[in-house]
């Protein structure tokens, strides 16, 4: 019996057979790895075989619970990219893994890769032994901007102690306002006005641009809207003026 034994059993999420390799007392190579690094573990998140994912976790001949690939991903992210909640969840749930604040190469947290997956950036932000809430990947965003580019609900993370990046800007000066108003979450543009730490409402990015004037640039009336109860100066509400689609908007509302 070799490693891909193990490997296409739990492509397949075969638990009866993974158990049965599992506990074979001639298999000695539960912690095998292929040429990506990945691991039984890894193979069984990404397909979201959970059962897999637990019983590997439950067996004490496995012991690379917190293995990464070459790219330094490890189960959890990849559980998570794939959207697999439950498996998620599975991972989370396994005082073995322990990796719960590791970062890939890119710079990626379990939290900044869940923007596609609510549930899962609820699960992972819900986890005591989270504390990674400020990192930033290579492009300097946070799991804020993520969760404000796609509408996520951003009121757990705005409000919790262990997160302090409210006002950070990408590599792009771009903070999650600008992107929240750039997308039209007019909600999410409300949260952050709303949050008594997030300061940098008034904040120009990389081409001197504040959140007001992007929503206007991309005829974001909503969030215009909601952008509009700011205390913008004259020359702000102007800049933002010039932008066709929510002249009459910015005007009546100044």
């Amino acid at each position: 019996m070799n490693p891909s034994s193990l490997r296409d059993a739990c492509l397949k999420g075969r638990v009866v057979e993974v158990m049965k390799i599992l506990e074979n007392p001639e298999f000695d190579q539960h912690n095998a790895a292929d040429e990506r690094g990945a691991t039984a573990l890894h193979w069984a998140a990404t397909n979201g075989c959970t059962e897999v994912c637990a019983a590997l976790l439950c067996c004490a001949r496995f012991t690379a619970h917190d293995a990464v690939e070459q790219d330094g991903a490890t189960a959890l992210h990849l559980s998570i990219q794939q959207g697999h909640v439950s498996t998620c969840a599975a991972i989370l749930a396994s005082p073995r893994f322990t990796a719960v604040n590791a970062q890939t190469k890119d710079g990626d947290t379990a939290l900044t890769l869940a923007w596609s997956c609510p549930a899962a950036f609820a699960l992972v932000l819900k986890d005591p032994r989270f504390t990674a809430h400020d990192a930033a990947n290579q492009h300097g965003a946070t799991a804020l901007h993520y969760a404000a580019s796609e509408g996520l609900d951003c009121a757990a993370l705005l409000a919790s102690t262990r997160f302090t990046a409210h006002d950070a800007a990408d590599k792009w000066g771009d903070t999650a306002l600008h992107l929240a108003a750039s997308n039209g979450h007019a909600e999410v543009c409300a949260q952050l006005l709303g949050c008594a730490r997030f300061t940098a409402w008034r904040a120009t990015n990389a081409v001197n641009a504040t959140a007001l004037a992007v929503a206007a640039r991309d005829g974001r009336r909503d969030a215009c809207a909601v952008l509009m109860r700011a205390d913008w100066s004259e020359a702000e509400t102007s800049a933002a003026a010039d932008h066709v689609g929510v002249v009459a908007l910015l005007r009546s509302s100044g």
